[in-house]
């Protein structure tokens, strides 16, 4: 039975769902977030959010390239920024040249 079909029959809540999420990433980070929401059943952003949460808590190393459907490899598209992470790159900065 595949991750889906359990997913569905379990009836699992979204905490579950993310639970999941990040232990397929532990396992197989080298995989895209596409290939991965397809096979869970959630949605691609749950799974790049999850993927950047565990790459900020170094729990999984950054991957330059991943792994496609057709079993190509890829680059991976820009890391997903934020707001706050925009902001504190641009305090970082400004504390090193001094600026206030």
């Amino acid at each position: 039975m595949t991750a889906r079909e359990n997913l569905a029959r379990r009836h699992l809540n979204q905490k579950q769902k993310q639970e999941l999420v990040r232990d397929q990433l532990r396992e197989t980070p080298e995989i895209s977030d596409r290939q991965i929401s397809k096979g869970l059943g959630v949605s691609n952003n749950t799974v790049s959010l999850a993927r950047k949460n565990l790459i900020n808590n170094n729990q999984v190393c950054e991957s330059h390239t991943s792994k496609g459907a057709d079993g190509k490899t890829y680059p991976r598209q820009r890391a997903i920024t934020t707001r706050a992470d925009e902001v504190e790159k641009v305090t970082k900065l400004a504390s090193k040249l001094k600026v206030t």
